[in-house]
């Protein structure tokens, strides 16, 4: 085998692995941060409250819906359906905040650094729930 192909087929190998792990990140790694959600909680409350419970978006309901799905597809869904009167009324980085504020809803853990508000970024992500988990008083 030539020194090129060699070349080749060790980049190949060096690379599968880390685009693996990048696909496979999870919500309960810690991918918003807290200070994200408490804005996300102000958008909620300004924008969300009036027509959903915090029921309709926690323990089983969440889970049966969105479990194994990128965390792009929900933040596709919210951006371009919510708020059902002006949807993608919101700009890009709230719609990020209330992503957030949803992960935090469904007892995700924070981490150290925010969202991003960019749904290639956010293909990388797997939403993972606990099922049983129900919303903290706290949380809503």
């Amino acid at each position: 085998m030539g020194y090129r192909r060699r070349l080749a087929v060790l980049a190949a190998l060096c690379v599968i692995p880390a685009t693996r792990s990048l696909a496979q990140r999870s919500t309960l790694a810690g991918v918003y941060n807290a200070e994200q959600a408490a804005r996300g909680r102000d958008v909620y409350a300004g924008m969300c409250r009036s027509c959903h419970t915090a029921e309709s978006h926690t323990g089983v309901s969440f889970h049966k819906t969105w479990e194994g799905r990128s965390l792009s597809e929900l933040f596709g869904y919210i951006s371009t359906k919510m708020p059902k009167n002006e949807p993608g009324s919101l700009a890009p980085e709230e719609y990020a905040d209330l992503l957030a504020y949803l992960l935090k809803m469904n007892q995700m853990p924070a981490g150290p650094n925010e969202l991003p508000a960019d749904t290639v970024a956010l293909k990388t992500i797997r939403i993972e729930t606990r099922p049983t988990a129900a919303p903290s008083r706290q949380n809503r």
